[in-house]
């Protein structure tokens, strides 16, 4: 009887001694290594990459009939998104309703005298500009790049290639905005409006990718 006590009590106390080394083994190949796979990815999540912006942009023909209009009737569902962005600028489209930019976008609803009409197009197409933007089509601090064609449009609005599509707004809402403007600027206003989203939607090489440079 006293053997086995004694030989009980023996292999309770090498137990005893053994467990703090395999104690140190579970932690050394399961704890440790999870602790670095953590630590490595939380660094790989730090470092990456958004990627490029997109500029896949729609046509005034699209958004005259999506997206809350259809032939001159609805409602923008950007109208807020647009009132903002205009505010950054000249706010001519500050206080519109998202009704007034469906009724706006249809383009046959221009009317009054050659000046008024003239005018009324070049705010339409700088809509179709601002919706694109605000819908995320477009980057302000894209370049209009190609959209300048060398068209004498872009040097009287002083813009050149390597402009950005918010300078672009900016000195396109000036003139809309400027009731003393003369039928040949609110020409130009239109004509550069509209190359901006035609470019993007058909012309740039990079598609859908915006152009931030020129190597």
């Amino acid at each position: 009887m006293s053997k086995r006590l004694f030989g009980t009590a023996s292999h309770l106390l090498k137990m005893l001694a053994i467990t703090p080394f395999w104690l140190f083994i579970v932690l050394s190949f399961f704890v440790l290594p999870l602790s670095a796979f953590e630590a490595h990815v939380i660094n790989v999540t730090a470092t990456i990459d958004p990627g490029p912006k997109i500029c896949d942009a729609r046509s005034l023909g699209y958004w005259k009939n999506h997206e809350g209009c259809a032939w001159g009737e609805g409602e923008s569902i950007w109208e807020s998104a647009v009132q903002s962005l205009s505010t950054e600028f000249s706010g001519i489209f500050s206080a519109a309703t998202g009704e007034q930019m469906c009724y706006d976008l249809w383009l046959t609803n221009c009317k009054g005298t050659s000046l008024q009409k003239k005018r009324c197009r070049a705010r339409v197409h700088t809509l179709a500009v601002e919706l694109n933007v605000v819908s995320g089509r477009l980057d302000l601090d894209a370049l209009i790049a190609g959209a300048d064609n060398g068209n004498s449009a872009f040097d009287h609005l002083g813009l050149t290639q390597n402009s950005t599509i918010r300078e672009s707004l900016a000195a396109i809402e000036a003139i809309i905005a400027n009731n003393n403007s003369t039928a040949s600027q609110y020409t130009d206003a239109a004509y550069a409006a509209e190359r901006i989203y035609e470019f993007y939607e058909n012309e740039c090489a990079e598609k859908p990718y915006c152009i931030y440079g020129f190597e």
